[in-house]
C-alpha cells in the first residue's frame, strides 16, 4: 500500500520481491512475537479464562 505508488512502474516480479523483503522481518520480528504473546493461553491449550495478562 505505502509501496504501491512508488513502484508502479516496476516489473510485478520485482514488486512482489520487494514486498516480500519488507514484510517478511516485520511479520517475524515484530507481528508474530506480540500475537503468541496474545494468544499464548489459546496455543497452549488453556481455556480462556485460565489465560495469564
Amino acid at each position: 500500500m505505502t509501496l504501491g505508488a512508488l513502484l508502479a512502474d516496476v516489473h510485478v516480479a520485482l514488486r512482489v520481491l520487494a514486498v516480500t523483503l519488507a514484510l517478511t522481518p516485520v511479520m517475524t520480528y515484530v507481528l508474530l512475537p506480540w500475537i503468541t504473546r496474545r494468544l499464548g493461553w489459546w496455543l497452549q491449550g488453556r481455556s480462556w479464562r485460565d489465560r495469564r495478562r
